[in-house]
């Protein structure tokens, strides 16, 4: 990997905009653990393109690993304000809950049903995220508009509704709310 990025960095020097340099260049200094170097990459794309959701999904995730947890939760509320589609919005809030900030994702969730053309983009997460609170009751309604779908979404969410119904913890609440 060190030969790569120093073949692919006076490259990303010449055209700094250039999304696949960008790409092999950010793997090779992940693979090295050269997060300093991630951050720094990740900077200058932002300034090259300051209106991509995923640039600065890239350095909130850098940020966390470099334990600057709260820089890391502004560049993934920055990088929600940037998102253009439901699956950006969805990739900041997996990131977000992979990164430690599953509470903060669910709140994000609910603050943009408003902006999401799907209605049911968040469902499976948002039922994962309510089970891991052990909020089994809002679980069981965040999974059940997937079950009349035929994605992996809706077959995980009809696994988990029957976890929940086998759980001791849970089966009582979900069974009533079924």
């Amino acid at each position: 990997y060190n030969g790569a990025a120093a073949l692919l960095e006076p490259l990303f020097s010449k055209v700094p905009n250039h999304s696949l340099i960008y790409n092999l260049l950010q793997q090779c200094y992940n693979k090295l653990g050269y997060l300093p170097k991630v951050s720094d990459l990740a900077n200058r794309m932002i300034e090259e393109r300051p209106d991509e959701c995923r640039y600065r999904l890239d350095l909130a995730r850098v940020q966390v690993q470099l334990q600057e947890p709260k820089a890391g939760l502004e560049s993934f509320y920055k990088a929600a304000e940037l998102a253009k589609t439901d699956g950006d919005y969805l990739n900041v809030t997996n990131s977000m809950m992979s990164s430690g900030f599953a509470k903060e994702a669910l709140t994000l969730m609910e603050s943009l049903k408003d902006k999401i053309t799907n209605p049911s983009t968040f469902a499976l997460q948002r039922g994962i995220l309510l089970e891991a609170q052990r909020m089994f009751h809002e679980a069981v309604l965040a999974y059940l508009p997937l079950l009349a779908d035929t994605t992996r979404d809706a077959v995980t969410a009809e696994r988990r509704l029957l976890a929940l119904l086998d759980f001791p913890a849970s089966s009582e609440q979900a069974e009533a709310t079924l």
